[in-house]
């Protein structure tokens, strides 16, 4: 009997074992499912944390993605706005170099219109000098010639009475009809 007595007992206690090891599984299973609750609960606050740490970030973030595009909408603009500048500074620059170069030809041509008009001016005002100086002359001339015309027809004039005077005094004398005197007739 004692092999069975001692076959009973280690059935019991084997048993005993089972029993523990059983309770030692539960509780190890509980104690897992606990760890796995935790973990969860660890993870789902890992995730709340991380979003409400995330939530700024991922607002600054839509903000700067938002304030690239206007930045690179300006600096689009900018370049755009920049090369316009450049193409009017050119235009400008060969605007402004026309300008000067109409302005020193018009002054090129106007100092050569006034030195040839000047000349023309200067050549005409000594025509008219000469001119003057002839037409003073002439009119001296003239008053000349008045004088000697006036002077020869009252000389012709008392030649000519002379000679009729003498005609007359011939006709009378002799009788004859009167000669036409070498001088012609008066007029």
């Amino acid at each position: 009997m004692s092999s069975v007595s001692d076959i009973e007992k280690n059935l019991r206690n084997a048993e005993d074992q089972l029993d523990l090891f059983n309770d030692n599984e539960r509780i190890t299973q509980q104690q897992l499912q606990a760890l796995h609750q935790k973990l969860n609960q660890v993870n789902d606050s890992e995730d709340q944390e991380m979003q409400r740490i995330r939530q700024p970030f991922e607002q600054a973030d839509t903000k700067f993605a938002a304030q690239q595009k206007e930045f690179e909408r300006a600096r689009d603009k900018f370049t755009q706005a920049e090369a316009e500048f450049r193409k009017l500074q050119e235009k400008f620059t060969q605007t402004e170099a026309e300008h000067n170069a109409g302005r020193n030809k018009a002054r090129q041509t106007t100092d050569t219109v006034v030195k040839k008009f000047m000349a023309e001016r200067a050549r005409i005002e000594r025509e008219i000098e000469a001119k003057e100086r002839e037409q003073r002359e002439m009119a001296a001339r003239r008053t000349n010639a008045s004088r000697d015309v006036a002077l020869l027809r009252r000389r012709y004039d008392d030649a000519r009475q002379k000679e009729m005077a003498e005609l007359r005094r011939n006709t009378a004398n002799s009788n004859h009809a009167p000669s036409q005197s070498r001088y012609g007739t008066y007029r």
